[in-house]
């Protein structure tokens, strides 16, 4: 690609992200020249003597080679590719990419922190009560050699049962929330043309483009009929061929750390060691796109939904809408609840803002999420999730988890 043609493209990017960015994430820049300031000032303030060693990371490092024909990096966390193929979109999924775009572009994005919910599920053990105890009293005879009397001695020993292992979800409900929930009714996969149209209401096009959207209707018509495993992408394992893999093991370094500044972007650091990369095919992961629908009882007219991938068990959230008062936190708050209720492990909300901290998500940079998504992409392949008839909302939110439901049956 030429520098005309790059410079071109980086001009679009930055006209999308100036039409679709909201006053949240105005608020989000802001915060972070002020975190940037502070580091500034922190590291001014320590001894000039002082060394901090820290391992820098371009964000093109995260890109693996093989998808360097497709995708190239274009500037601070976003990349860009002129393919819209869904077989690439969720290769780009399963490497952590979240992909948006232009009408021409699509435009992959690796924040430099996203927002999380990991673990869904934290383990919780239940406090032994008394009435949990069984007594069994014995009685033993003692005899006393100079009176040979014979005295009964009752020895009462407790036998306690060990605390059961219980789940808990890790998303937080407010209480009017759930009370509001009554109202409506929850589904996966019933109307994803109904949702995209309510993104566009709310949103505008923004960045769900037509050809993105295409994309995505494919995913979702493989992920919704039998057998439903949506597109699988290749899980492929890169090494050096000559066996030397010195400049390729940050990744196992325990003090690897982005700090890469990505507002100080160079496109010189794009990678394009000459090095012979030797790749492995290690097998595949299902990455699967929904539709996530919240019915309103009354009027059974789409209140709010949005539309989510997962690869392996993280779930992530792309973008969604509501078109009722509560209904969006009711929206949120079930799929918490089906997510954790099930085999999911983490909750990729994207990036970070108050409501996504109000749910219970923290921030978790680059890095580790990167290597988070490596490990959960392979863990349990076949979780997916699946709801096609109309259930309450409030059952959902209150009822407790498969694993739960499992422990208890077990005791």
């Amino acid at each position: 690609m030429n520098m005309r043609n790059r410079e071109e493209e980086q001009d679009q990017v930055e006209e999308l992200l100036e039409k679709t960015c909201s006053q949240d994430q105005q608020q989000e820049h802001t915060q972070k020249h002020k975190q940037i300031q502070t580091k500034t000032k922190t590291h001014e303030s320590k001894p000039p003597n002082r060394e901090i060693k820290r391992t820098k990371r371009h964000p093109s490092e995260f890109l693996p080679s093989y998808l360097r024909p497709f995708v190239q990096h274009s500037y601070k966390e976003f990349f860009i590719s002129l393919s819209f193929d869904p077989r690439l979109v969720a290769q780009l999924m399963m490497e952590g990419f979240l992909p948006i775009s232009n009408n021409h572009h699509l435009i992959p994005k690796l924040h430099k922190k996203r927002s999380v919910i990991y673990p869904l599920q934290r383990k919780i053990e239940s406090k032994i009560s008394e009435s949990s105890s069984t007594t069994t009293p014995i009685t033993t005879v003692t005899t006393t050699p100079t009176t040979s009397t014979i005295t009964p001695t009752t020895i009462t020993p407790t036998t306690t049962t060990p605390p059961a292992t219980k789940y808990e979800s890790c998303v937080h409900t407010s209480k009017s929330t759930i009370k509001k929930s009554k109202r409506y009714q929850f589904t996966v996969n019933q109307d994803f043309d109904g949702v995209v149209h309510g993104c566009h209401i709310q949103h505008g096009v923004s960045w769900l483009h037509p050809p993105i959207v295409q994309a995505f209707r494919v995913m979702n018509e493989q992920t919704k009929n039998e057998p439903g495993t949506g597109i699988s992408a290749n899980l492929i394992e890169q090494s050096q061929d000559d066996g030397d893999n010195d400049d390729n093991d940050n990744d196992d370094d325990d003090d690897d750390y982005d700090d890469y500044d990505d507002d100080d972007d160079d496109d010189d650091n794009d990678d394009d060691s000459s090095s012979k990369v030797k790749y492995t095919h290690m097998g595949f992961c299902p990455v699967r796109l929904y539709s996530i629908e919240v019915w309103n009882v009354k009027t059974g007219k789409l209140a709010a939904g949005e539309l989510g991938y997962s690869a392996g068990s993280v779930y992530t959230s792309l973008t969604g809408f509501t078109a009722e008062d509560s209904a969006g936190s009711v929206q949120l708050a079930t799929l918490g609840r089906y997510l954790s209720n099930g085999s999911f492990d983490m909750w990729d909300l994207g990036m970070g803002l108050e409501y996504k901290s109000r749910l219970g998500a923290k921030d978790m940079d680059r890095v580790q999420f990167v290597e988070t998504i490596h490990k959960l992409r392979i863990k349990d392949p076949n979780v997916r999730l699946k709801c096609d008839e109309r259930i309450g909302c409030k059952d959902i939110i209150i009822s407790k988890s498969q694993a739960d439901k499992k422990d208890l049956n077990d005791v």
